[in-house]
């Protein structure tokens, strides 16, 4: 039976499908004010005496920035490091210009896919969590990760106590906002001759890979370009399939406006489910004079930690039981999926069963085992960007 073992040995080797490194030049996207002028505070006292003890660097690159200004986004750094977490400086250049009419301009300046520590293959990676996953420098030390284009011809706030005045646009926020996209906040969805997009080059980013209309379907199962995605963009009803926060009644609402904005439309927060005032109103499409928001929110946070910004605790894979089995095999996930393929090899690398499984409310549905012998099979799981390998005993 020593090939047996060999067999096996050789299968569970790799826990994921291996495809080379690649990358491209990030996108960016802008956020704009709706020149409403409103009085309102989310804000907590935060002392940057806490950056002693973050748990990542965030450095700025300034370029024609205000003394005044630098201030603002060194606070803005001190929140962002506390949640944070990775071994590799997250580098952000800032210029402060006259070259937008948007508040501000922003997006990872590199994407990679297929770097050592992805946890999905051919998908695209802002270059700051690349480097958080791979656990080193993708790009070089002399390079941003993230560049921000700031508006100098607005009236900024540059105070950091959330008392903006009304006429006044609050810096802080909007800093904390734009990071938030150079992060992975981002989608690479358009709009080309009335019919949706999804994706660069032909493949996902990061976070597209979460976004599912009401019915539970995921804009990476929709035809691609079609006028489906473009509705789903459109329909006011997109969500994020969220898993790391469990007390949330329903699964965050994205934006989806009746017209699609590109930059503005889904890689943001619906404002209807989250307005002015509330705590996860970072992510508004738009700002409001006198509006400052200065705490990331349950939902942003829940999102980042899900395309990856989580510890390797809170990053959850999926497993079976029971194992061994009398012929009933379930899947413990709470990872998002289009869709799972499984595939069952015997002993002798022979498929001997083919199930397509859907994940519903973050649970799959069990498979059966039962019309095969009793013996050591091999269930191979995967998802459009993930495989994983699970040996089973099957008695009977």
């Amino acid at each position: 039976m020593k090939w047996l073992f060999f067999f096996f040995i050789s299968l569970f080797s790799s826990s994921s499908v291996k495809c080379q490194i690649a990358s491209r030049i990030g996108t960016s996207i802008s956020c704009y004010e709706n020149g409403d002028k409103v009085k309102s505070q989310v804000a907590r006292i935060y002392s940057l005496s806490k950056r002693q003890q973050a748990y990542s660097k965030v450095e700025f690159i300034y370029e024609s920035v205000p003394e005044e200004a630098k201030i603002t986004f060194e606070y803005a750094a001190g929140i962002w490091e506390t949640f944070l977490n990775s071994p590799v400086p997250i580098r952000v250049k800032v210029i402060w210009s006259d070259k937008t009419n948007a508040l501000a301009t922003t997006g990872p300046t590199t994407l990679y896919m297929n770097f050592e520590g992805s946890r999905f293959v051919n998908v695209w990676y802002p270059v700051a969590l690349a480097e958080k996953l791979a656990k080193k420098e993708l790009n070089p030390v002399s390079e941003p990760d993230i560049e921000i284009l700031i508006n100098k011809n607005y009236d900024w706030y540059y105070g950091t106590d959330g008392n903006v005045p009304s006429d006044k646009l609050d810096l802080l926020t909007i800093v904390l906002h734009e990071i938030a996209h150079g992060l992975g906040f981002i989608s690479s969805a358009s709009v080309y001759e009335k019919q949706g997009i999804i994706g660069e080059d032909s493949f996902y980013y990061i976070y597209d890979l979460f976004l599912k209309r009401e019915d539970g379907l995921f804009l990476t199962e929709l035809p691609n370009p079609s006028y489906e995605l473009l509705d789903a963009y459109q329909n006011n009803s997109l969500f994020f399939q969220l898993s790391s926060i469990t007390s949330l009644n329903q699964f965050p609402r994205i934006n989806a406006p009746s017209y699609f904005i590109h930059g503005e439309s889904i890689s943001h927060l619906d404002e209807l489910a989250y307005p002015i005032g509330n705590e996860n109103s970072l992510l508004s499409a738009k700002f409001s004079f006198g509006e400052s928001i200065h705490v990331l929110g349950d939902v942003l946070s829940g999102i980042l930690v899900d395309i990856g910004w989580g510890t390797e605790t809170e990053a959850v894979y999926p497993t079976i039981y029971p194992n061994p089995t009398d012929g009933v095999i379930n899947f413990n996930s709470l990872n998002p999926v289009i869709k799972y393929e499984a595939k069952v090899l015997n002993a002798l690398g022979t498929e001997v069963l083919e199930f397509e499984l859907r994940a519903r409310n973050l649970e799959l549905p069990s498979i059966n085992l039962e019309v095969l012998p009793k013996g050591v099979y091999l269930i191979i799981l995967s998802t459009p960007g993930k495989l994983f390998k699970f040996k089973t005993i099957l008695m009977k």
